[in-house]
């Protein structure tokens, strides 16, 4: 979930400061968060997000390639995994058609990362005859 959540908090902060600036027009935080600052709002709504995508994504991992070891995964399958992850998260917040369409490609991008990030990760682990107690 972490490795999700840290892109998307990036992302809240590069939108919120970008709504700040007015490129969106006037944007407004709704009840009960009136007083929260927009960029403040922006970072929690992007960790939030994150969060959600990862562990829907996870989820999803654990049911779908359960059993498969490190080189048995196909990127192809890690990428719909984290689009429908991503895509599922927008079209449920945003109900618009076109920022579900963005976020799973973003997710897809995520999927991709995460198999690359485990992949490389695989490889470092020591031998079981190399583990001293």
């Amino acid at each position: 979930m972490a490795l999700w959540a840290v892109p998307w908090t990036v992302f809240g902060v590069i939108l919120g400061i970008v709504a700040r600036l007015g490129f969106f027009g006037e944007v407004h935080v709704r009840a009960p968060f009136q007083d929260v600052p927009l960029i403040v709002a922006a970072v929690l709504v992007g960790l939030v997000t994150g969060l959600l995508n990862g562990l829907i994504f996870a989820l999803l991992l654990m049911v779908a390639e359960r059993g498969r070891g490190i080189g048995a995964l196909r990127s192809w399958r890690f990428a719909i995994w984290g689009a429908i992850a991503s895509g599922a998260t927008g079209a449920a917040s945003s109900q618009n058609a076109v920022i579900a369409a963005i976020f799973a490609a973003v997710g897809a991008a995520g999927g991709l990362l995460a198999l690359a990030l485990a992949k490389a990760g695989a490889g470092n682990e020591p031998a079981a005859a190399d583990i001293r107690l």
